[in-house]
């Protein structure tokens, strides 16, 4: 069969363009995947595939890190019939199982997260229910039989200075606890993604030979570890919430940092333009005889728009009243100011006074009228009397003429 060059083109082109979309789709499922928080994950220990291969296998009788499957990170199990592998994880009795040194190191370093993943829980100790411990007992996540709390003794620090989580048996049944530490920062504490403590720690851990489960029948317990893995960093609130989604298989998706809502810059008010002052207006005052004021008012300068203040003037010196002021030095009636009119300009007013009643003021003579001579005779009959005041005055005067003629006429009869 011939096969021409175009064919064998048409094939390499084909097999390319499979090639090209089969590692995109595998690219594509990869980013998909929805997994535990990757970034910082240094030791995972999965109950369900404890070879760290996709394989489970119940009689194993060590603990693979699905991270770092080599030999200096993996668990060295003790197990027996008590102690061993089921299905769901490891259960743990009265034996202890100790973590490797690269884990050790984990936990006394600068930063780091614990995530422990617990099943089924009975206990058996009369003391304590311890889940997690070292030799020093620098490091203890254990319950107090006697308070029923749960608590997390950690860098030697005493009873009082640590703190105690109330039901502890019902927090930790079928729960996943998260502890994060960094020294010189914070501790916080979580069950189910929820915190239940934060507080400053100052303090390494300090620990040493750290293991899971114990051996002292005061302290033991039937307990399943489902899973166990630690962080060479702090996770975040939002990261821990979504390693519980994960782990309850409520995650939608691959993780996403949490986007905050944009801060709106701070619109600016508009920049109004910029007012120019009001104008500034001069209101002199004259007045028409300066001496005979007690007040000289001085000049008062008024803002556009506003009122002048009426100068006060009690009394003149001369004792005359003071009258008002007018816009005009005629002061005619018409151009009296009113001191409730705003100011639009620059202004004179003008005073003026009513004068007293005893002051002098210009007078006119009247004119000479010409004198004529009176009559030499007297006329010949008296004037009519008139009716009146007048008339009685008359009558008077006659009366006074007559009064020494009677008494004369009066005496000369008494002579004879």
């Amino acid at each position: 069969m011939r096969i021409t060059c175009k064919k064998v083109l048409a094939l390499l082109l084909s097999a390319l363009l499979l090639l090209t979309l089969g590692a995109a789709f595998a690219v594509s499922a990869e980013e998909d995947e929805v997994t535990y928080i990757q970034g910082g994950l240094v030791a995972w220990y999965d109950g369900v595939d404890n070879e760290a291969n996709g394989t489970h296998n119940n009689n194993a009788t060590v603990w693979q890190n699905k991270v770092n499957p080599t030999e200096e990170w993996a668990i060295q199990l003790t197990p027996d019939a008590d102690d061993h592998f089921t299905d769901e994880g490891f259960t743990v009795h009265d034996n202890r199982q100790f973590f490797p040194q690269t884990v050790l190191d984990v936990i006394n370093g600068e930063a780091w997260t614990l995530e422990v993943s617990l099943g089924d829980f009975v206990g058996l100790g009369g003391s304590y229910h311890t889940f997690i411990n070292c030799d020093n007992d620098n490091f203890s996540l254990f319950i107090r039989v006697s308070t029923g709390c749960l608590e997390f003794k950690y860098a030697g620090l005493t009873r009082d200075q640590r703190y105690e989580l109330p039901d502890g048996v019902e927090l930790i049944q079928n729960s996943i606890v998260t502890i994060t530490y960094e020294p010189g920062g914070e501790m916080v504490t979580y069950v189910d993604g929820e915190e239940m403590d934060r507080r400053d720690v100052y303090n390494f851990m300090g620990a040493d030979n750290l293991f899971f489960g114990h051996n002292k029948t005061d302290r033991n317990q039937d307990t399943t570890f489902k899973a166990l893995r630690f962080y060479d960093r702090v996770l975040s609130e939002h990261e821990v919430a979504y390693n519980v989604s994960v782990a309850n298989g409520t995650a939608e998706g691959p993780y996403e940092e949490p986007t905050e809502a944009p801060t709106e810059a701070p619109t600016e008010a508009p920049t109004e333009a910029p007012t120019e002052a009001p104008a500034q207006y001069t209101v002199s005052f004259e007045i028409e005889d300066p001496g005979n004021f007690y007040a000289d008012p001085s000049p008062v300068t008024v803002t556009e728009g506003e009122c002048v203040p009426e100068p006060v003037i009690d009394r003149l010196e001369d004792g005359s009243r003071f009258d008002a002021w007018y816009t005009t030095p005629e002061r005619t009636a018409d151009s009296k100011f009113d001191f409730s009119t705003p100011i639009t300009g620059d202004l004179t007013l003008y005073a003026a006074r009513i004068p007293t009643e005893t002051e002098t003021l210009p007078v006119t003579e009247a004119p000479t009228l010409p004198v004529t001579d009176a009559p030499t005779e007297a006329p010949e009959t008296d004037p009519p009397l008139k009716e009146g005041c007048g008339s009685v005055i008359g009558l008077g005067a006659v009366a006074l003429m007559a009064a020494p003629a009677v008494a004369f006429v009066c005496k000369k009869g008494k002579d004879e």
